[in-house]
């Protein structure tokens, strides 16, 4: 799987893209790149897309499965009250997706969506804001 992250500091945004087939070591490097990643602190909103992810869960051991909620918890925390949209192409993504927000356990309000214009309204971004972070890929 392919991974960016970028900040944009006038949104106060976190922008990651996802593409490809997700494996076991894909879980690791998305952790790190976010902790590598400077400016989450000051971010009130983040948006992941996975539109363009084929999720293939099947080359994900079980191990890692059962492993993911621990992962999720120990990446970069956004500040009190950030809202995450993670954007999602297909119902097993969607389920995935619910089963991180049900074991992050914080409080950052996570919102799965199957429609970007949903998550840009409900993060309060239009379009131009979406092209600003795509850009910076």
């Amino acid at each position: 799987m392919t991974i960016s992250a970028n900040v944009l500091q006038d949104e106060h945004l976190l922008y990651v893209r996802c593409s490809g087939f997700i494996t076991a070591a894909d879980v690791d490097a998305y952790y790190l790149l976010l902790q590598a990643c400077d400016g989450i602190d000051s971010c009130t909103k983040a948006l992941i897309d996975l539109l363009t992810d084929k999720p293939d869960v099947s080359q994900v051991p079980i191990k890692n499965l059962s492993n993911l909620s621990l992962h999720f918890k120990q990446c970069p925390l956004l500040p009190k009250d950030a809202k995450m949209a993670v954007v999602v192409s297909t119902k097993l993504s969607f389920a995935f997706t619910r089963l991180f927000i049900a074991n992050r356990g914080e409080y950052v309000t996570i919102k799965a969506f199957m429609d970007m214009g949903k998550a840009l309204a409900w993060l309060e971004l239009d379009e131009p804001n979406l092209a600003k972070a795509c850009a910076l890929k």
